[in-house]
């Protein structure tokens, strides 16, 4: 599985709710039969349950959930949102400029695609790169680049 997969990537600029920028993040892996609809409404039944659990560091949200029947092939999404978005749970606020959806259909699939997302988080030049991008385009050669 390719992790950064140009098929599933974006550059939002609008504003957007967090409930929003999930569906947002997912619709194409909806589409391509990656994930079902259930497996969104899980991430976002989830969030009001525990709170936004997948805001893994400032800027960068990962959301899941551990409803592998509902993912049909293993694949995340990238994408990023030119206006922060705003995770608010119990009165505190999390602004995500990045939101990777990570599917997964079992927990090793998981577990490996978490590892390697921790890693390009891990490298400085990575983040560098991504903090310059200011377009779909420019988003576009960058994941041409990483794979």
């Amino acid at each position: 599985m390719q992790l950064f997969n140009k098929n599933y990537i974006g550059f939002v600029e609008e504003e957007y709710s967090w409930k929003n920028a999930i569906y947002k993040a997912c619709e194409k892996l909806v589409v391509d039969k990656i994930i079902t609809t259930k497996y969104i409404d899980k991430i976002i039944e989830n969030t009001y349950e525990y709170g936004p659990y997948y805001v893994l560091t400032e800027d960068l949200a990962l959301p899941h959930a551990s409803l592998f029947s509902e993912v049909l092939k293993p694949a995340t999404s990238f994408y990023i949102f030119k206006n922060k978005v705003d995770f608010i749970y119990e009165k505190k606020s999390k602004k995500v400029k990045y939101l990777v959806v990570l599917a997964a259909n079992d927990q090793d699939s998981h577990l490996n695609i978490l590892k390697e997302i921790i890693n390009f988080w891990n490298d400085k030049n990575f983040l560098n790169e991504l903090d310059s991008i200011k377009s779909a385009e420019q988003l576009q050669k960058f994941i041409e680049k990483l794979n």
